[in-house]
Parts: structure tokens; C-alpha cells; sequence
């Protein structure tokens, strides 16, 4: 029988929206190739044109015949694909938690981006403190000494823990009232499969594109 071809995860050459991607593909043993764009043309020009989405967008995933594009419709393929669909939440009460949990996230990443994107703030840190800070002291409090944002594993937690590690990457402790947060995040870096994949190096280093941040993030 003929070896199935493995799937295909496009995204720019940096870790950006696709690492907590790769990282759960990772985890779940799904087997994938890296297309890494570091000429914006071959993407513009070339691909993005001819993936047969009606949403064609970066990151996406081929997988055979399918093809899926935004980061949290790839996220759940992966878990259904899987089957380890408790990481989607096993009960009607976990799974909103999960959704209401994503939103104060999704609240608290777009603040975070519209600072690393934005090279007119004239303070990042002090930024952070006023706009960022507040969502993730909410996030904390909910994971409180729980190993994970739902009281077991979902796929959020590595979702929120790559945003997690640019932010420890930052110099100066910006979570330093924080700590179960740095916690969690190195707890899923370190999650079988995870752990031996960033051992390894074989995944982008930049967490961003250096030419679009505020020159005040470290990248």
C-alpha cells in the first residue's frame, strides 16, 4: 500500500500564527510539511492565487483533497483528524467555558498585535501594562492552579502558550506578577511530542517579521 502523502502547513518563515500549529501537530503525532514563504511574491503572485479556498489566507493546511485556511479551523481539523476530540472539550459546560475563555484570549491578542504591529507607540511596555496586562491577569485568574485553561488540556492552551513565550521573549519580566501563566506555557511546550520538536531546532526562530514590529519588541 502506498505511503499517504503528508499534509502541507504554509505560513512565512517565522513561528507567527502557525508555530502553535505546528506544535499541536506535534503533540497529536500528525505528520506535516513546512512551506515556508520568505519571498512575499511566491505567495502573492503564485500561491495565494491557486489555493483552492475561498478564504485563501496564510497559514494554511493541504491535506489532500482538503484545504483549510485561519488558524483555529486548522486547530480543529487537526484535533478531529486526530481524534482526541476531548481537546475540543468532552461536556456542553467545557465547551463554553472554552468559548468564553477564547474570547477574553482573542480580546487580549488583538490588543497585543495592534502594540507589536503599531511602530508609532512611543512606550510598548507601558502599552502592555494599560491594554495587554489587565486581559491576562483575567486569564490568570481563571487558570488559577489548574495545569490548563479549561481544567484539562484544549487546544487554546497552545494557542496561548506561543503568545505566552514572545511575550516572556521580551526583555524585562512583563509577566513577573504572573508566574502561572509562564508556567503553563512552559507545561505545554513540554508536553510529549512538543518537547522534542523545539529540542530539535527544526522550526522557525524569529517569532515575527522583523521588518513589520515596533522596534522595541524583541523578535
Amino acid at each position: 500500500m502506498a505511503e499517504s502523502k503528508k499534509a502541507t502547513l504554509g505560513y512565512w518563515g517565522f513561528r507567527g500564527a502557525a508555530q502553535c500549529l505546528r506544535n499541536l501537530a506535534h503533540y497529536l503525532n500528525i505528520p506535516f510539511e513546512n512551506k515556508l514563504y520568505t519571498d512575499p511574491n511566491v505567495w502573492f503572485q503564485q500561491d495565494k492565487p491557486s489555493l483552492k479556498s475561498d478564504f485563501p489566507n496564510l497559514p494554511y493546511l493541504v491535506d489532500g483533497d482538503k484545504v483549510i485556511t485561519e488558524s483555529e479551523a486548522i486547530a480543529v481539523y487537526f484535533v478531529f483528524k486526530s481524534g482526541k476530540l476531548d481537546l475540543l472539550g468532552s461536556s456542553a459546560d467545557e465547551r463554553v467555558n472554552l468559548a468564553q475563555v477564547r474570547g477574553v484570549y482573542v480580546d487580549m491578542r488583538k490588543e497585543f498585535f495592534e502594540i507589536i504591529f503599531n511602530k508609532a507607540v512611543p512606550d510598548v511596555h507601558k502599552a502592555f501594562e494599560e491594554k495587554v496586562l489587565p486581559k491576562l491577569v483575567l486569564l490568570s485568574k481563571h487558570l488559577g492552579t489548574n495545569e490548563f485553561l479549561i481544567g484539562k488540556l484544549s487546544w487554546l492552551d497552545f494557542s496561548l502558550a506561543e503568545s505566552v513565550a514572545l511575550i516572556k521573549h521580551q526583555d524585562g519580566d512583563w509577566l513577573a506578577s504572573l508566574p502561572n501563566l509562564k508556567d503553563h506555557s512552559e507545561r505545554v511546550q513540554g508536553l510529549p511530542g512538543v518537547k522534542e520538536y523545539l529540542a530539535s531546532g527544526d522550526h522557525p526562530k524569529l517569532f515575527m517579521n522583523p521588518a513589520s514590529v515596533h522596534e522595541k519588541i524583541k523578535i
